[in-house]
């Protein structure tokens, strides 16, 4: 994502330069007009953790997790293969070893770097004090857990437990990765159930909720689920209620969300924390309205 975000800016660059003559100083990327929003409403906060990212700012673009994640790691590029059905796919390691393909949808955007392909470190967001850490301390997937997987995308949060987890429930609304994440759990395909639904508080013909699938026990879920987060706790709360697994709930996607879904959690008997430092949802709309540094994650343990 960030690598070719990159190389659209170094096009349009080239084209207001060189063919329309836009002198190089007057050029800014749309980001910088945020990122001075963001400086002139909190220049007087006593917030060190904003006053930090304020600092970073000086000599580095506005990101979603500014200081927390060395820009130099975000450039960290895992080549793409293809497999013999013309399938791409990466080579990933689990956290206990294993190496494994992580899959993709064929018309997915790679970056280009001399002539081969490659995406972005998919483990990044996962840097140690990264404010999108969905572990720390012992709060973490454990031998033999069932996982639950809201959002799951091209799979990594699951992959990376997948040889020791004993069941796996993967999420995933976008039908273009069902495919890929088929693939890539093919392996695993005798504990791992990948559902093609939004996750929400009712089931219908494209939604699911928690309590109306899982009929088990359950030890740890994820959710990153575009903002949909609230809707999906709400319709599992027998689930969580009664099991108490642990969970990390991304709460970045709306203003004031991450507080929102700690009251929710705590509702249902959870110690809440959330994760290190703040983000900047650069992408939402609400975040250009509101200019609010938002937690990350909600963790939620017994």
């Amino acid at each position: 994502m960030i690598a070719l975000t990159e190389q659209y800016y170094e096009d349009v660059y080239v084209q207001l330069t060189k063919e329309l003559h836009v002198s190089p100083d007057k050029i800014h990327e749309y980001t910088w007009l945020l990122k001075q929003e963001f400086i002139k409403k909190y220049r007087n906060t006593k917030d060190p953790e904003i006053k930090a990212t304020l600092s970073y700012w000086q000599n580095n673009s506005i990101s979603p997790f500014n200081q927390y994640i060395n820009i130099k790691n975000l450039h960290t590029l895992n080549e793409v293969f293809y497999d013999t059905e013309d399938d791409p796919y990466i080579a990933f390691i689990t956290d206990s070893g294993e190496n494994v393909r992580l899959y993709y949808p064929r018309d997915f955007k790679f970056f280009k770097k001399n002539g081969k392909l490659y995406v972005q470190d998919v483990l990044i967001e996962q840097s140690p004090n990264s404010p999108h850490a969905y572990f720390y301390g012992s709060h973490k997937v454990m031998n033999g857990d069932v996982i639950i997987d809201c959002g799951a995308c091209e799979g990594n949060f699951s992959l990376r437990f997948a040889d020791i987890s004993s069941k796996i429930y993967i999420f995933e609304s976008d039908e273009r990765w069902i495919h890929p994440l088929k693939k890539t759990f093919a392996k695993f395909a005798d504990k791992t159930e990948i559902i093609n639904a939004y996750v929400s508080d009712k089931s219908d013909n494209k939604k699911v909720c928690l309590d109306n699938v899982i009929n088990s026990s359950v030890d740890f879920i994820k959710m990153d689920i575009e903002g949909a987060e609230e809707e999906a706790l709400d319709g599992a709360k027998k689930l969580m209620t009664e099991y108490l697994p642990k969970c990390s709930i991304c709460g970045y996607h709306k203003t004031c969300a991450a507080d929102r879904i700690r009251k929710v959690l705590s509702s249902y008997g959870y110690k809440t924390s959330f994760s290190h430092g703040f983000m900047t949802f650069i992408w939402g709309e609400d975040e250009w309205l509101n200019l609010d540094f938002r937690k990350g994650v909600v963790y939620g343990d017994k």
